[in-house]
């Protein structure tokens, strides 16, 4: 396409940005925010801006389409009272640490929600602070958050969730273990640290975390054909789950518990006070668990490592989509199986 003379000199003389905005039909802003790399502009008015930008032969370096502007949202819990796990921290700790090395036109915004509270988790994934390009979260498995989820995904924004993900939503990139493998690594465990019969006992919290939920159920599916098993449901509060676990016990002796969760101050002193002990194996490295490990209270720890899993959510932010594809993780996912689990005892903390 041939440029008018005219229109070289005026986009010269007049800086250049205000012939940019007439040939692109936007406004003189729009056109700082895009060369300038500052601010947020949907792709076609940014293909726009550049195209008048060539065709006005600006003398200057633009901005590649590729590299505009993304903007990725991390939204993680805070702890409840009475609720002591570190692993939310830790992945707070991480989110910050990946976006200060993130390329400087990725601009990431963290947002803290309390634990548990489903309406606030739904309002802040429909309804960012900011203009959003890619969402990282651990999901809630209500049936609210699911839909809004899924309005996250209709309306163009990438998903990728962590630590759990939700059976039933589009294909999206899922940066998280496998927590059924994880449950069916507990369960091999237990099924060969215990000796003989007994009963087994399963502490998790209710349906609202999906990714308790599968590792019960690879837990069960792999210990049920030699042991019993008792599955109570606690909130995660230390004192809900101590005063379950002793109730559990005066019904009869344990040979081992599956803790899903965090609360090792819940049950430490009744594992240690049994005549037995029973198998004890739970659920992240925490300073608290590397202590029972070291004596002898606590024989197992899975740790999902969270820092794996936020370098893998934000790279796929980054680039902006799945990396690879694939057929798909049994949750519907489409991302690759991401961070692997890791199982410490007494011998390698």
């Amino acid at each position: 396409m041939t440029v008018p003379i005219k229109d070289l000199h005026e986009a010269s003389a007049r800086g250049g940005f205000r012939a940019i905005a007439e040939r692109a039909g936007v406004s003189v802003s729009t056109v700082d925010r895009v060369l300038n790399e500052r601010g947020s502009v949907s792709a076609e008015r940014r293909d726009r801006v550049l195209e008048a930008a060539r065709l006005l032969g600006i003398r200057r370096i633009l901005p590649e389409a590729w590299h505009r502007t993304r903007r990725v949202e991390i939204i993680l819990p805070r702890n409840r009272p009475g609720n002591a796990t570190p692993f939310w921290d830790r992945l707070d700790q991480a989110a910050q640490r990946e976006a200060r090395l993130a390329p400087a036109h990725v601009a990431f915004h963290r947002t803290r929600i309390p634990e548990g509270d489903v309406e606030a988790l739904r309002q802040a994934i429909l309804h960012p602070p900011v203009q959003r390009d890619a969402l990282i979260l651990p999901p809630d498995a209500s049936d609210a958050i699911r839909q809004a989820l899924r309005s996250v995904i209709d309306r163009g924004e990438q998903l990728l969730t962590i630590v759990t993900d939700i059976p039933g939503l589009p294909p999206h990139a899922y940066a998280g273990i496998d927590n059924r493998a994880a449950g069916r690594t507990a369960g091999f465990l237990m099924s060969g640290f215990v000796r003989g019969e007994g009963r087994l006992l399963v502490l998790a919290p209710g349906d609202q975390r999906q990714d308790h939920k599968d590792r019960v159920l690879g837990f069960a599916e792999t210990v049920a054909a030699r042991f019993p098993v008792d599955v109570i449901v606690t909130d995660e509060t230390a004192e809900r789950t101590r005063a379950l676990t002793l109730e559990a016990l005066r019904r009869g002796p344990v040979s081992g518990i599956y803790l899903t969760g965090h609360t090792p101050e819940a049950i430490a002193d009744i594992v240690r006070d049994q005549p037995v002990k029973p198998v004890w194996i739970s659920h992240e490295l925490s300073p608290a668990h590397v202590g029972l490990l070291r004596e002898g209270v606590l024989d197992f720890v899975l740790d999902q490592d969270p820092d794996a899993q936020i370098a893998w959510a934000v790279g796929m932010a980054i680039a902006g989509g799945a990396i690879g594809g694939g057929e798909g993780t049994e949750n519907g996912a489409s991302a690759p199986r991401g961070p692997e689990f890791r199982i410490y005892c007494q011998t390698n903390v």
